[in-house]
C-alpha cells in the first residue's frame, strides 16, 4: 500500500474535531484520496442535518483530497466483498476502490474490521 483512501466516517470526525490528534496529523500531512462516494456521503450528512451553511465550509476541505470515481472494474470487484462480508453497497464500492488503487482504507466503521488493507481507527 502506497497511500490512503479515507472513508467518510473519518472525514466527518475530522470536520467535527473528534478525530485523534495523531490521525488528524497523518491525514492532513500528505495528500490522501477519497472515493467520490465518500464525497457524496459527507455532503449528504450535512444536507440531512440541515447544515447547508456548514456544507459550504466543508467543500474546501474536501478539495484537499484526490477524488477517485467508481470505475467498471471497481464495480465488478465490489460485488465479491458485498456478498462475502455483507458490506453495504457503498462500503463495498469504497473498499474495492482502495484495493484496486493499492491504497490503505482508513475508516471508523467496524463493518470493515478484518478486511485486508483496512485500518479501523
Amino acid at each position: 500500500m502506497t497511500g490512503r483512501l479515507v472513508d467518510s466516517s473519518v472525514i466527518i470526525s475530522l470536520l467535527k474535531g473528534t478525530l485523534s490528534e495523531e490521525w488528524r496529523k497523518k491525514i492532513r500531512s500528505e495528500r490522501q484520496a477519497i472515493s467520490s462516494l465518500t464525497y457524496y456521503e459527507v455532503c449528504r450528512y450535512y444536507a440531512l442535518a440541515g447544515k447547508s451553511r456548514q456544507l459550504e465550509d466543508v467543500k474546501p476541505v474536501l478539495t484537499e483530497f484526490d477524488v477517485l470515481p467508481p470505475t467498471r472494474e471497481i464495480c465488478e470487484a465490489a460485488a465479491t466483498p458485498h456478498l462475502a462480508q455483507k458490506l453495504a453497497s457503498i462500503d463495498s464500492l469504497i473498499y474495492a476502490t482502495a484495493q484496486l488503487n493499492k491504497l490503505e482504507l482508513i475508516t471508523r466503521d467496524n463493518d470493515f474490521t478484518g478486511l485486508p488493507g483496512t485500518t479501523v481507527i
